[in-house]
């Protein structure tokens, strides 16, 4: 079983044999949760991966019910060099996404998605990582590029190939944009706010 404490959901999954056979996504680990799934499926081992912290008190309720607890974090030796100048700041899920795809993926084309990017230092660290184990080319899907401080620099000095943006924010004009390639939602806000307007739905527009 693996559970992933995020900023604002915990996301648990439960494997047999590499496959996901249950998974689940709450604000809050509560107890009964716990003590249903594991009515249901014979988990033996576990880990557990915190951006928010509760680490503790997650692991105190999975402890007594497994054989094997891993805390993931950036001490949890791993078969990737973790080059990121602050190790115990980069976000656990983004180093444990970073080694699944090295492990499982070698020899692909690895894409990568985020809501933001912002000074580049953790999505740029993380392509060179992918591709010095492996990865056939590494390219970046962001919807919002908010491209602070050094943040072209770093890409255009990173492997990644490619990095896809909305136009939600304006890539500076004076920067060096060859890496880059711009989608634009403006179509989609249009036809939201129309409907809006007119008290339409809008839930068509997005599931399809």
């Amino acid at each position: 079983m693996v559970v992933d404490i995020g900023n604002t959901l915990v996301k648990l999954a439960v494997f047999d044999r590499g496959e996901i056979v249950f998974q689940r996504c709450v604000e809050r680990l509560h107890p009964s949760m716990l003590e249903e799934l594991f009515a249901a499926w014979p988990v033996r081992r576990a880990v557990v991966a915190s951006t928010r912290g509760e680490v503790d008190e997650v692991a105190d309720l999975l402890r007594p019910r497994v054989e094997y607890l891993l805390e993931f974090s950036s001490q949890t030796p791993v078969p990737i060099g973790n080059a990121y100048l602050t190790p115990e700041t980069l976000g656990r899920d983004r180093l444990a996404a970073a080694v699944g795809a090295t492990v499982l993926y070698p020899g692909r084309n690895v894409l990568i998605v985020d809501d933001m990017i912002d000074t580049a230092g953790t999505i740029c660290m993380a392509a060179d990582m992918l591709m010095s184990r492996g990865a056939k080319s590494v390219r970046a899907a962001i919807t919002h590029p908010v491209l602070s401080g050094p943040a072209y620099e770093r890409i255009n000095d990173s492997a990644l190939e490619e990095v896809i943006v909305t136009d939600t924010i304006p890539l500076n004009p004076n920067k060096d944009l060859h890496k880059f390639t711009v989608l634009s939602v403006a179509d989609i806000f249009a036809d939201v706010i129309e409907r809006v307007h007119n008290y339409k739905e809008i839930s068509s527009i997005f599931f399809k």
